[in-house]
């Protein structure tokens, strides 16, 4: 019998393995529909993603034991199919990109000229939202803060007056940064003359509120731990970035790295697989 981190791969059957954040205090079975779901105190045993996230959702309330999954595409998956059994097995590699460059500058004459003095730029409270979203452990939560690094940054630019609505300032604010170089372009639709009004429909109210918010009953919720909203939030998460970068140069001159990735990288996430604990699905 073919098995992996101590779970048997049944014959006729399918599967998948999880590798989560620690090790379940407790034994706990369970059944989602046609999926079971087992905690053991060094294992989780579910069958799809999704019903691992339920399963994790119900054992952080009930037994105040918090876990996640680490990397949802770091997993051993089997199938059964005409030709037998098959076991994938998937584990993400990191790649930094490092790159080395030199500029010269030399003046008319052919003399070299030297680098001016380096002066810090001014500190702002952006930059607090911008380091905690490149440490974040999840997409959300990087999401959220490089959001604040934005909304941070436009009330420099556009300082918010008492009386001001959310979306009437924010609109202000916009026009401001945009008059003043910032280039949201990224964010306009196909034929519009109108960015601002593109950012405030296509990404605030479809993506920032519903990643902000929680009321289901309105069908516009972006959840953690489901793919496809993951992928959604990643992908304006770096959009988001390229804002808060764009307005960091132009207003406090900052200095921005031209080396290493600009893809925020959470911690602890790629650990090896002998050491972490795993959510295994049947």
């Amino acid at each position: 019998m073919a098995s992996a981190f101590g779970f048997e791969i049944i014959l006729g059957g399918q599967g998948v393995i999880f590798r989560l954040s620690g090790k379940a205090r407790d034994d706990r079975r369970q059944r989602f529909g046609p999926w079971e779901i087992e905690l053991r105190k060094d294992h989780v045993i579910e069958s799809a993603y999704e019903v691992a996230q339920r399963v994790l959702d119900i054992v952080a309330v009930e037994d105040r034991d918090a876990l996640v999954v680490i990397e949802p595409y770091d997993n051993v998956v089997w199938r059964t199919g005409p030709r037998g059994l098959k076991l994938q097995s998937t584990s993400s590699i990191v790649f930094g990109r490092l790159t080395t460059a030199t500029l010269t500058v030399r003046d008319a004459a052919g003399n070299v000229r030297p680098d001016p003095p380096y002066t810090p730029p001014q500190h702002h409270y952006a930059y607090r939202y911008f380091r905690f979203s490149q440490v974040a452990h999840n997409t959300f939560d990087g999401y959220r803060n490089m959001f604040l690094a934005l909304e941070s940054l436009l009330d420099y630019v556009e300082p918010k007056r008492p009386g001001d609505g959310e979306t009437e300032w924010l609109e202000k604010a916009l026009i401001t940064a945009q008059s003043r170089g910032l280039d949201l372009s990224g964010f306009t639709q196909a034929g519009s003359t109108n960015p601002v009004g593109d950012f405030l429909n296509s990404h605030y109210s479809a993506i920032r509120c519903a990643a902000f918010h929680s009321k289901s009953s309105t069908g516009d919720v972006l959840l953690p731990g489901r793919l496809a909203d993951e992928s959604t939030v990643l992908q304006q998460l770096l959009a988001v970035q390229e804002l808060v970068e764009s307005l960091l140069k132009s207003e406090f001159s900052t200095r921005l790295a031209r080396s290493g990735s600009t893809f925020f990288v959470f911690g602890n996430r790629y650990r090896s697989w002998h050491r972490s604990r795993s959510c295994f699905f049947r």
